[in-house]
């Protein structure tokens, strides 16, 4: 029979558990906080909203302007900060479902969509009316413009869209002001659940409308966050900006 010493076993205990320890897998880093609202002084645009809290009034500001700026992040956690300050302002939830609505620069259709015209009905219904070059040949010398429609029956969760021009209109048929201007007169006005987009369109250059009631389109739009590091090289237009060559 073979004697050990005593401390043998003890020894290899001890190698054994410093293996395992260097084996164990290292532990999971903290999660990095998520930003918080964080107050800018981004002007002196003011848009007065029933709140009684000063605070709250200034942050729906600052989300009004984020928004205004495409910073869709900043502009939600202000909203969020003017409800935490007063949860019974109306005018904050409405801010954080137009920035978790659908960004009018999509890169689905990988083209520019432009002046977006945004209402809320009595019910809470939102529509987003806007041009887009979506239907626009490279091919084809006209720079084919269209007007649409997005509503949204669930706070801006999910989203439906018609096309509003029944044909494209010619871009190029514009007046030339800096570029081709057909005026900023683009509008979308609700009337039960119906809701009525106005817009001006080329070639003769005029104002029209049209008149939206739901159901619209079959397929649903999600909206999803935008990726980190998204710019404005990231939307490319297939035939040109709409300014003359």
């Amino acid at each position: 029979m073979r004697v050990f010493p005593a401390f043998v076993p003890l020894a290899f205990a001890l190698a054994a558990t410093t293996a395992a320890a260097q084996t164990a897998a290292a532990p999971t880093p903290p999660a990095t906080p998520a930003p918080r609202y964080q107050a800018f002084d981004l002007g002196t645009h003011h848009r007065a909203v029933s709140t009684s809290n000063a605070d709250a009034q200034k942050a729906f500001d600052q989300g009004l302007l984020w928004s205004f700026s495409f910073n869709h992040g900043d502009a939600e956690r202000a909203f969020r900060e003017a409800a935490r300050l007063d949860d019974t302002l109306a005018a904050a939830w409405w801010g954080i479902a137009l920035v978790n609505g659908p960004h009018i620069n999509n890169t689905t259709v990988d083209t520019q969509a432009f002046n977006p015209a945004i209402r809320v009905d009595a019910s809470g219904n939102i529509a987003v009316t806007h041009y887009d070059f979506r239907n626009d040949t490279k091919a084809s010398v006209p720079l084919e413009t269209d007007v649409w429609s997005l509503r949204s029956n669930d706070g801006g969760t999910t989203w439906h869209e018609e096309r509003v021009t029944p044909t494209s209109f010619d871009m190029r048929q514009a007046p030339v002001a800096r570029g081709f201007f057909i005026g900023d007169y683009i509008g979308t006005a609700a009337a039960g659940a119906t809701f009525t987009p106005f817009f001006s369109q080329a070639g003769p250059t005029d104002t029209y409308s049209a008149t939206v009631t739901g159901p619209l389109g079959e397929t649903v739009i999600t909206p999803t966050p935008s990726p980190a590091g998204l710019t404005a090289a990231s939307f490319p237009i297939p035939k040109g900006r709409p300014t003359p060559a």
